[in-house]
């Protein structure tokens, strides 16, 4: 039970260090207070943490893409919000076979919107981090 604690506090902190917030801002309150952009990836990494959709990035084999690398992922309203910040602040893409439009910023940040009825968000993030960090999330 103690491992999970603690499993659950270090996550926490990384969110809130990637998303450059110090670390006593944890409240909500705090949260409205942020820049659209910013609060956007905090709600996703939130909702990734959440989710228990914080992991080891695995390729198709479930092998490790790249030692020391997390991928978070979240969808949904929280994804739409995310998505619609990353406009005008990244590469935008519509295939016009499937008609997914995705988004990107640098390598570590893409959404993409799926052109169902309604449409369906979907964001995901990676980041470095030690390798005995993503030992300890096994």
């Amino acid at each position: 039970m103690k491992i999970c604690a603690i499993r659950e506090t270090i996550l926490v902190t990384l969110c809130l260090v990637v998303a450059s917030l110090p670390a006593a801002a944890q409240t909500g309150a705090t949260a409205s207070r942020m820049k659209p952009a910013k609060r956007a990836l905090y709600e996703c990494m939130v909702q990734a943490i959440g989710n228990d959709g914080l992991r080891e990035s695995v390729d198709v084999a479930g092998k490790p893409k790249k030692k020391g690398e997390i991928e978070g992922s979240c969808d949904g309203s929280t994804a739409e919000a995310l998505f619609k910040a990353m406009e005008g602040h990244s590469l935008e893409d519509k295939n016009a076979v499937t008609g997914v439009t995705s988004r990107r910023s640098g390598k570590a940040l893409w959404c993409a919107v799926f052109p169902l009825t309604p449409p369906s968000y979907s964001c995901t993030f990676m980041m470095e981090a030690s390798q005995p960090f993503v030992d300890a999330m096994r």
